[in-house]
């Protein structure tokens, strides 16, 4: 096994499908309490995304970290959230998409208040593809639409997300 995992680090694509896959198989054991599987795949993807220094290499870590879902993460992925880099914060908004906790659908909030990216704002609106609107979500979308300072194409997606808003709001 050991062997295996050398090899995979050394091929940089190997060894980023290798995190995806991590990612995925921790989340896979979420209905149950945390699990060693869990608590492994946190443990490895976070001590990867504390070694990555260039942006693909954040980005690819936090996406990695997303498929986890674990909100045990939150706090490694929260300081993304701010990056100078948008494709890092990109990442980082993506990584929230699977965590279901009220501390990740904070982050997710502001992100909608804050954020001046169009290709963020528009990760931002994907993480409530995963997740069950509430009337909560309709009230931020909503809010969100009465930004002056949005892309047509993140208003549009935004609107498409809600489906009682009326069209003249766009």
């Amino acid at each position: 096994m050991r062997e295996a995992l050398v090899t995979l680090r050394d091929d940089e694509r190997l060894w980023k499908n290798a995190l995806m896959l991590a990612g995925s198989a921790g989340r896979r054991a979420s209905s149950i309490p945390p699990s060693a599987r869990q608590d492994a795949a946190l443990k490895l993807l976070t001590t990867e995304l504390a070694k990555k220094k260039s942006v693909g290499e954040i980005a690819g870590a936090l996406r990695a970290l997303s498929n986890l879902g674990d909100a045990r993460s939150l706090k490694k992925i929260q300081p993304y959230l701010a990056h100078e880099d948008y494709h890092v914060r990109d990442a980082a908004y993506s990584a929230l998409r699977h965590m279901m906790e009220p501390e990740a659908k904070a982050l997710i909030y502001e992100g909608l208040r804050t954020e001046k990216q169009p290709a963020v704002q528009m990760a931002i609106l994907k993480t409530f593809k995963i997740r069950p609107l509430s009337a909560e979500d309709s009230q931020a979308f909503k809010t969100f639409l009465q930004r002056h300072d949005l892309d047509d194409r993140v208003r549009l997606a935004a609107a498409a997300l809600i489906p009682e808003a009326p069209q003249e709001e766009l």
